[in-house]
C-alpha cells in the first residue's frame, strides 16, 4: 500500500511463526484498518477478542482498540500510542461517573475535578467526543446544562 511502512521484522518476530500462519484474511484487514486509525466495518468487529488475545492490538477504552504499542514504536508515533491511550481512558472515566448520574445527569463542574491533568476545554473537548460518538448527550443550556449517559433520547 502507497504510504505505509512495513513493519520490522522485530515486530513481526514477537509473534511466533504458527501465530502468524493462523491469522485469516479478516484479521489482516482488521490489523490494516487499525494501522491506519479508522474504524472498524462491522463484519472485522469478532476478530478483536483473538488479536486482543494475540497481544497484536490493545484496548483504547470501551469497545476501542489500537495495535500494540511496538508497532507505534517502530513509527516514531509512541506519543500518539499514549495520547490514544491517555484519552480513552479519560473518557471511561467520564463515562463512569456519568452513570452513576444517569436520573439526575452531571454539571461539567462535576466532570472537571476527575480529570486534574485537563483543562476544562480539554474535558468539554472530550465530552463533545463523546457526544459525537453517541456514548454521551447533554441536556440544557449553559449553568443548567447537565450530561447523561448514552446517546440522545429521542424526541417524543
Amino acid at each position: 500500500m502507497a504510504g505505509c511502512k512495513t513493519p520490522p521484522s522485530s515486530i513481526i518476530r514477537q509473534f511466533e511463526t504458527q501465530t502468524l500462519e493462523s491469522l485469516t484474511t479478516d484479521d489482516w484487514l482488521a490489523l490494516d484498518a487499525l494501522s491506519h486509525e479508522t474504524p472498524l466495518p462491522e463484519g472485522l468487529l469478532p476478530r478483536l477478542d483473538r488479536l486482543l488475545q494475540l497481544g497484536m492490538i490493545v484496548r483504547a477504552g470501551t469497545g476501542r482498540f489500537i495495535l500494540n504499542e511496538a508497532y507505534y514504536r517502530f513509527q516514531n508515533r509512541e506519543e500518539t500510542f499514549r495520547r490514544l491511550r491517555d484519552n480513552e481512558v479519560c473518557k471511561e472515566v467520564l463515562e463512569s461517573r456519568l452513570s452513576e448520574h444517569s436520573v439526575d445527569g452531571c454539571p461539567m463542574g462535576e466532570l472537571e475535578p476527575l480529570l486534574t491533568k485537563l483543562s476544562r476545554k480539554e474535558v468539554r473537548k472530550l465530552l463533545e467526543e463523546l457526544r459525537d460518538e453517541g456514548r454521551v448527550h447533554l441536556r440544557g443550556e449553559k449553568r443548567a446544562a447537565r450530561w447523561y449517559p448514552g446517546g440522545s433520547p429521542e424526541a417524543p
